[in-house]
């Protein structure tokens, strides 16, 4: 199972996926949470999270979950 949530920032934090862009305190990001044992995400027996920032997030078809309403 994969949990997939946007927040926003309270401080800083690096993307998960590029892990060279900043997300800022204040700017919204993805955040999904894999559960233990689903398959090439995450192969460990622990919950892991990981965040995305919005460049990424358009880059990769998330955009929209970020974008504000």
């Amino acid at each position: 199972m994969i949990r997939s949530t946007v927040h926003t920032a309270r401080k800083s934090h690096w993307c998960d996926t590029c892990d060279r862009r900043a997300i800022r305190p204040g700017q919204r990001y993805h955040k999904a949470a894999a559960s233990p044992g689903i398959d090439l995400i995450n192969e460990t027996q622990h919950w892991q999270t990981f965040r995305e920032c919005a460049d990424c997030a358009d880059r990769y078809g998330r955009g929209h979950l970020i974008a504000a309403p």
